[in-house]
């Protein structure tokens, strides 16, 4: 393993669908989505959080823009 996290979203999901064996384990969740136009994703475990914290953090997400995503966004 060169990189532990690559730049393509397609490779750091096969990665991860490996690693964690997560087509037969029921308990890692993955959701991909489109954050104003730019492919993210998120990995949880299931039933490790409140479902309503789940759908606030999900939400939370979705309202994000471009320039929340962009590398040193958070150093504002």
């Amino acid at each position: 393993m060169s990189e532990l996290v690559e730049k393509s979203l397609q490779q750091n999901r096969g990665r991860l669908y490996e690693l964690l064996n997560i087509e037969k384990n029921f308990d890692i969740l993955y959701k991909d989505m489109t954050v104003d136009g730019i492919d993210v994703a998120i990995l949880f475990v299931d039933g490790f959080t409140d479902a309503g914290i789940m759908q606030r953090i999900l939400q939370y997400i979705m309202e994000l823009k471009k320039e929340d995503l962009k590398p040193g966004a958070f150093e504002k």
